[in-house]
């Protein structure tokens, strides 16, 4: 009894009058140290090499790599980035769509989805609103440029990258195939000024995100497969501006035109085959190449959708493309996956409603068109429904292959996160929606008019834009969404790979 009149003696004494509360409260006795709940959390390796950036680069060497610049840090795909995990997040949405000339709205796109499929995997998007985050960026990519070399290769996991797609990784194969029509300009300058200050076949004005990912892993620039003279010792580019996920015969029975190439997924596809039968010895001898490769699986699919708005079909037709499309990519996923292929990525499709080639073909006189960024809603929400289907099928493929890393880019969220943020990664406010290069509008946008071609101009700094020719990106947009897709938390699930895909310096 003693001993418990001194235990309630003392808790009276640490008990005092606080002003403003009209109350006790215990005071904190600073003699004793509040007991841990819990087991402390394990320190991340991503959080040590997480000053470890993705940048750009100034030079190549054709068969060899880069000179002077080791991979800038350990570039991997990173965990999620743990701001997702906090409850009640919320995420920017539009208001509903009422588009003048369209019978579908968002609303009836989405609702196809029970609520909770809606986003099959959550993105995660780390936000970056402070200036000082890209100037440190940017010393980091002069610092291990500067202080790393190619000698250091064999530390490094991924040996080798393969890309199937369009224009959005072509690196060159279309220009060889002989190019016409709208794509004919990407064989002069102004494509290619930046960088290379000569045309590449990228439809940029530089580098594409495909580069920041090979230098990100410490590998030279991925070589298009008809350069015959190429090194592909770290890997081929199969994919060709204007290609689509869906074979021509699909195009032609709907009397949609395809006007640049017939190098669909399927041709691209046998590529690939005709290449690992060169290279592979015996199956053993290629299980052994392609369990250090990264396949990458797109983007592709959008210029199934662009052919068939472009040449009048209406967005209720073009729905019902989507499991097509879809279904032919999570093929060509299992193709890859037979062949020997261990480690995926398969992008989505960007929000088209935000590109100056749509917002000029589908000006609307209704505001509740376009949401508070001034992109097309309608638009927007055909792309998210094309991605949450492509989401649902990658689930089913990775249950049915669960040895295989299949990870999900999400370029939609990715695009949308740099737009909200534009401004503090020194793009111009004014120029947000306009094609740097382009012929004039509201947009610099014009389809009879496109970047190249007579009568169209280009802006005095590209870096201040997003979109290069209105249909693809600057080389700054597409150093910004390399970023956040490797480390920025837009590429997913995407535990424990940078670990394994790291280089060790």
């Amino acid at each position: 009894m003693k001993s418990g009149r001194k235990r309630g003696k003392r808790r009276k004494e640490m008990v005092q009058r606080r002003p403003g509360f009209g109350g006790r409260r215990p005071a904190v006795d600073s003699r004793r140290r509040p007991e841990r709940r819990g087991k402390p959390r394990a320190s991340s390796v991503l959080v040590r090499n997480r000053g470890r950036r993705l940048g750009s680069l100034e030079q190549r060497n054709r068969g060899g790599g880069l000179e002077g610049r080791r991979g800038f840090g350990g570039g991997a795909w990173p965990r999620r980035h743990p701001g997702h995990r906090r409850k009640g997040r919320s995420r920017r949405r539009g208001a509903r769509w009422s588009s003048e000339d369209s019978q579908v709205g968002p609303e009836l796109l989405l609702s196809r989805f029970p609520p909770r499929q809606q986003r099959v995997i959550p993105p995660m998007a780390p936000k970056s609103n402070s200036p000082l985050k890209a100037v440190s960026f940017l010393f980091l990519v002069l610092f291990f440029w500067t202080s790393a070399g190619l000698e250091e290769r064999e530390g490094c996991y991924i040996k080798a990258i393969y890309s199937l797609g369009d224009s959005i990784a072509d690196t060159g194969n279309l220009l060889r195939e002989g190019v016409g029509g709208a794509f004919a300009p990407i064989a002069h300058l102004p494509y290619g000024e930046t960088t290379f200050h000569r045309p590449t076949g990228r439809c940029s004005d530089g580098l594409l995100m495909i580069d920041y990912l090979a230098s990100s892993l410490n590998l030279p620039f991925v070589n298009p497969y008809l350069d015959k003279e190429a090194n592909f010792n770290h890997g081929v580019n199969f994919a060709v501006a204007g290609a689509t996920a869906l074979d021509h015969s699909f195009f032609e029975e709907r009397g949609i035109l395809m006007p640049y190439t017939n190098s669909s997924l399927n041709v691209q596809l046998d590529w690939l085959k005709t290449h690992l039968d060169s290279v592979c010895s015996s199956e053993t001898d290629c299980a052994e190449k392609l369990n250090h490769a990264l396949f990458l699986v797109g983007e592709i699919g959008g210029n199934d959708y662009n052919y068939a708005f472009f040449g009048g079909k209406s967005i209720t037709e073009v729905i019902s493309y989507v499991p097509h499309v879809v279904q032919s990519i999570i093929n060509a996923s299992k193709e890859v996956i037979d062949m020997g292929a261990v480690q995926l990525v398969i992008p989505g499709n960007f929000p088209i409603g935000c590109f100056p080639s749509y917002l000029t073909a589908s000006r609307s006189s209704d505001p509740d068109a376009y949401d508070d960024r001034m992109c097309f809603k309608g638009l927007n929400a055909f792309a998210m429904l094309h991605n949450l289907k492509l989401q649902e099928a990658i689930q089913e493929l990775r249950k049915s292959h669960p040895h295989v890393i299949i990870m999900y880019a999400d370029y939609y969220h990715a695009f949308l996160h740099l737009l909200d943020n534009a401004v503090d990664l020194g793009f111009a406010k004014n120029s947000l929606m306009k094609a740097c290069c382009g012929s004039g509008g509201v947009y610099n946008f014009d389809a009879s008019k496109m970047c190249g071609s007579p009568g169209a101009s280009t802006c005095d700094n590209p870096a201040q834009h997003i979109s290069w020719d209105g249909i693809h990106l600057t080389q700054k947009a597409y150093m910004i969404m390399a970023r956040e897709l490797i480390s920025g938390g837009f590429s997913y699930p995407s535990y424990g790979v940078q670990e394994k895909w790291k280089c060790y310096y």
